[in-house]
């Protein structure tokens, strides 16, 4: 019984973000759903309250990283640089998966030791851009699409109405950076979402 409730529960919270996956590929109506990222009730890494509007209305690139993935700490300079590049442009946020878990009791709790070791990598590389930790629904989310993890690093493109543009399941240097961000957000404004200048 509990097996069945548990599968019942995680369809209902995965409906949302197929929806979102479905209309990736076509020219989204902005006013057809919320935007899903920019209701995220979440924490960054360090405790602090996210504040997810930022997902509202501008790109955003959405680095999935773990601490002891070799390839997430090679092109963190990159990523870091290259948020400020293009501050006006998109925002970078990073996203420790494994800083919260969904207990055997189906509860949501944080992992305090991948907390504490990813607050040693952000400080160590000088990352500026927030990496923060998932809530419920987004673990669900993760787990239960077909967008979960394939490996690490994996970064999602988001456009500024919400929907999933681009999924990149591997690193890049700084140069293969600038031309994947500059394709992707080039390919929004191909589908009439909304790039700052």
């Amino acid at each position: 019984m509990k097996r069945k409730f548990i599968a019942l529960l995680l369809a209902l919270l995965l409906l949302p973000l197929l929806a979102l996956a479905e209309t990736a590929t076509q020219a989204p109506d902005a006013e057809a759903q919320p935007n899903y990222f920019a209701s995220l009730v979440v924490q960054d890494i360090y405790g602090n309250a996210f504040d997810a509007s930022v997902f509202d209305g501008k790109p955003a690139l959405i680095n999935i990283w773990s601490d002891w993935c070799g390839y997430c700490l090679e092109e963190m300079p990159a990523l870091n640089k290259l948020a400020e590049v293009y501050k006006d442009r998109m925002t970078f946020v990073g996203l420790l998966l494994e800083g919260a878990t969904v207990t055997a009791d189906g509860e949501w709790k944080l992992v305090q030791d991948k907390l504490d070791a990813a607050i040693q990598v952000v400080e160590a590389r000088g990352v500026t851009y927030p990496t923060i930790v998932p809530d419920m629904s987004l673990l669900y989310h993760l787990h239960a699409s077909d967008l979960r993890l394939q490996g690490y690093p994996t970064t999602w493109f988001i456009g500024a109405d919400g929907m999933i543009y681009h999924v990149e399941a591997r690193a890049h240097n700084e140069e293969g950076w600038i031309s994947l961000i500059d394709q992707v957000l080039a390919y929004m404004e191909e589908q009439g979402v909304a790039v700052a200048p």
